[in-house]
């Protein structure tokens, strides 16, 4: 099942998905995400959490807005 997208375009993971965006690109979470590792974000995107829950730990090096959502850092 797919849990994030750009444009029309889905993914498993939310990994995959911040990995794939490109500059200036906004990821759309289609549900909710538990993420296992921490995901370090080195790009400038949007992160629209779509009133969906990420529970994980990020590094972000880029400039990124994360919008619509709660993330939850254990």
């Amino acid at each position: 099942s797919y849990v994030a997208k750009i444009g029309d375009k889905k993914y498993e993971t939310l990994a995959d998905a911040v990995r794939l965006a490109t500059k200036g690109k906004t990821i759309t979470l289609l549900a909710d995400v538990e993420q296992n590792s921490q995901l370090t974000i080195n790009k400038n995107i949007t992160l629209d959490l779509n009133q969906m829950i990420v529970t994980g730990s990020f590094v972000i090096n880029g400039e990124v807005t994360i919008q619509n959502g709660i993330i939850n850092v254990p």
